[in-house]
């Protein structure tokens, strides 16, 4: 019989899975409609997609070499998620000069090249990394692999609130007058950077750099024996 599943592992393995979906729940949502926003055409549209799917292809035969022979998964999954995050916060800025030049589409297919190459192969590595630790597999894997689709959906929605935080909250005071709490937070987010449409991407960039500590301060050795309950 298999030893159960300690909670101590359980939540680690869990929050890993809700930062790796966390991040394309936030940029790949909405990437078309940005797109689209800053006229980018569908051939153009067509050509970053390509770029993106060739690292999705590539990247994984490199990174197979790498993991475990030269460096730790966890190691390896923090360098990614590092690169990734910087390539999301440059591709920010590149769209929004594109936006409003037009004249710098080759760095945004360097970018998402660079980004493809670093982020795709890490769901592989996040998967491995379970099946390693995860004392029945079979049985134990869908309950910790949920909170990536948890993440999906976090990331989306947070997102979406922060775009039209402004229509939300005049809804939510027009209809309901008697909650103060809401016209008092209205005012705080107020305060902070006027949202802009390129924030899919630096918001992504966030969830990335959580990803980036993460794997190396909490996947190691010593999950193993959380899982088997064996002395460190």
């Amino acid at each position: 019989m298999p030893a159960p599943l300690k909670w101590n592992l359980r939540w680690r393995l869990s929050f890993l899975w809700f930062l790796e979906w966390g991040i394309t729940g936030t940029v790949m949502t909405y990437l078309p409609v940005y797109l689209e926003s800053i006229r980018i055409s569908k051939t153009q549209q067509s050509h970053l997609y390509a770029v993106m799917a060739i690292g999705l292809w590539v990247a994984p035969f490199v990174v197979g070499q790498v993991a475990d022979r030269w460096l730790a998964i966890e190691k390896l999954l923090a360098i990614s998620h590092f690169i990734g995050g910087i390539s999301l916060y440059a591709l920010a800025n590149a769209m929004e000069l594109y936006n409003d030049t037009g004249a710098n589409f080759q760095s945004l297919l360097w970018l998402v090249g660079i980004f493809a190459v670093a982020y795709m192969p890490t769901v592989p590595l996040v998967s491995a990394l379970c099946f390693r630790h995860l004392p029945d597999p079979d049985g134990q894997f869908g309950k910790v692999r949920v909170w990536g689709t948890v993440g999906w959906m976090i990331g989306g929605l947070s997102l979406s609130l922060w775009l039209e935080r402004e229509s939300i909250f005049d809804w939510i005071i027009a209809n309901y007058p008697q909650w103060r709490t809401a016209e008092i937070a209205l005012e705080y987010l107020r305060t902070l950077p006027r949202p802009m449409n390129s924030d899919c991407f630096r918001m992504g960039r966030c969830w990335s750099s959580r990803s980036t500590t993460w794997p190396s301060r909490r996947c190691s050795p010593t999950w193993e024996s959380a899982a088997t309950g064996s002395p460190r």
